[in-house]
């Protein structure tokens, strides 16, 4: 029901304004932005210890602050995690990106490009740096400069190496992944919370996914698979309770729909990437489809990495965007055909 009314709402959202999906994506950008600068006003209050700046509890009653990261603090903005306010603003990391390489700065100026970036760094999400490598390889795909991803990757591995010698909290995680992989019992002290889940989820979903794959268990019906098939449920495992954060959505949209959708739905979802994806063509110059497209991917697939649900933070706005992006480029490539 939360799926159906969210996706008739946005549907409407789309007819209101014709299908505008330009239109549509500046006024995004707009509250995106107020976000980012959220951002930074949060890091600066909290480096002139001005706590009303960055402890947002006198607004939020569930929300609160995230010590560690780069300056003391990471970055959330009005989200409740840095990882959420990483997803709903990583749109804007491709055209940020792109706008700085090139210098053309369609629908950001510099400044904001800058904004968008530092608040992202500040946020230390390891789902927001995820948003900068798939930008730079979606930069690189739309050019055509197959090289550059390795490019783009050798620099990822730099980062990498950085944030871990230097961000206790990425260290942690990193070492998380590492424990869980190589030991069989596994003590508190072993594991990352973040990283535990994910892996368990991981382990749900494939689990179930190889007992049900063709159609996967239904809608709705990750929580029973978790119940079923979670690490925490066998006997052999030490770890018992406290982890079961996730265990409705998977936290991730793809190992949801491959457990409640199976091959069909897996299917679905690669369809609307690649059928729906508008690559960079010399047909009119001014066109910015490509642009749109590229930068609503980068939140889309991250939604397939470390989101669950099928609605939070208007995620059906953005499905129908991509969508409707691309039917406008299709109208737009046969209307210069038959001019």
């Amino acid at each position: 029901m939360g799926l159906l009314l969210s996706c008739s709402f946005y549907y409407y959202v789309f007819v209101h304004y014709n299908y505008n999906t330009i239109k549509l994506f500046k006024l995004y950008i707009n509250g995106a932005l107020i976000c980012c600068y959220i951002g930074l006003i949060q890091t600066v209050s909290f480096l002139i210890k001005f706590g009303p700046g960055y402890n947002f509890l006198w607004i939020f009653n569930k929300w609160n602050i995230l010590e560690g990261g780069l300056v003391g603090i990471r970055v959330n903005s009005i989200f409740s995690e840095p990882s959420q306010f990483a997803i709903v603003v990583s749109p804007l990391i491709f055209l940020s990106l792109y706008n700085l390489l090139t210098r053309k700065f369609f629908l950001l100026s510099k400044v904001n490009c800058f904004v968008v970036l530092l608040s992202l760094v500040l946020s230390t999400s390891s789902t927001g740096y995820l948003g900068f490598l798939i930008s730079g390889i979606l930069i690189a795909i739309n050019y055509k400069k197959i090289l550059d991803v390795f490019v783009i990757l050798g620099l990822l591995s730099f980062g990498v190496v950085f944030l871990y010698n230097n961000v206790d909290d990425f260290r942690s995680r990193a070492d998380a992944y590492l424990n869980i992989i190589n030991k069989d019992k596994l003590t508190l002290d072993d594991i990352n919370s973040s990283s535990f889940v994910q892996y368990n989820n991981f382990h749900v979903a494939t689990t179930s996914f190889l007992n049900h794959p063709i159609g996967g268990t239904g809608m709705g019906s990750y929580s029973f698979a978790y119940e079923k098939y979670s690490l925490t449920k066998d006997s052999d495992f030490i770890i018992k309770t406290g982890f079961d954060f996730n265990s409705q959505d998977a936290n991730s949209l793809f190992l949801r729909v491959l457990t409640e959708m199976g091959i069909i739905g897996v299917l679905f979802l690669l369809i609307l990437v690649f059928k729906c994806f508008v690559i960079k063509e010399n047909v009119g110059s001014d066109n910015i489809s490509w642009l749109l497209s590229s930068s609503i991917l980068v939140i889309i697939l991250l939604y397939f990495f470390r989101q669950g649900n099928y609605f939070l933070n208007g995620f059906p706005f953005f499905v129908w965007l991509y969508y409707y992006n691309w039917v406008n480029f299709k109208e737009y490539k046969e209307k210069l055909q038959n001019d």
